[in-house]
């Protein structure tokens, strides 16, 4: 009889730390979400035609690039700021044929090019 009173305190005590530690990271997670509009995601594919899309209409903000080549080699992803004409960030694929980068962007207008083949561009397009 003593051993299943033992048990039952222990499973009592392991059943009131998970839900308390459960409030703590929904408390947590909801602080976190709340501090922003969820990053909107872009797919941009590099094909043997070009990009797919070409041309891309955003609002300022973060933006998830998700690039994707399926071309032999190893891409090098540019992405130019054309106001300033200067590259934003180089854009890398980590293993060959897709990477992702957050990226913030304000009104204006970049291009996405692969330094390889520099005739083939996506422009992204960033207004209100």
């Amino acid at each position: 009889m003593g051993l299943i009173d033992r048990k039952m305190r222990c499973i009592r005590s392991l059943t009131a730390s998970v839900l308390a530690s459960a409030a703590l990271i929904l408390a947590f997670t909801a602080n976190a979400w709340s501090q922003g509009p969820p990053a909107r995601s872009v797919l941009i594919t590099l094909t043997q035609y070009g990009f797919e899309p070409r041309e891309v209409a955003l609002k300022p903000g973060a933006v998830y690039l998700i690039f994707r080549s399926r071309l032999a080699g190893r891409p090098d992803f540019q992405l130019i700021d054309l106001s300033r004409s200067a590259p934003v960030r180089a854009l890398r694929d980590r293993d060959k044929s897709r990477g992702t980068e957050l990226i913030t962007l304000t009104p204006g207008t970049y291009t996405l090019i692969d330094t390889r083949f520099s005739q083939w561009k996506c422009t992204l397009r960033v207004g209100p």
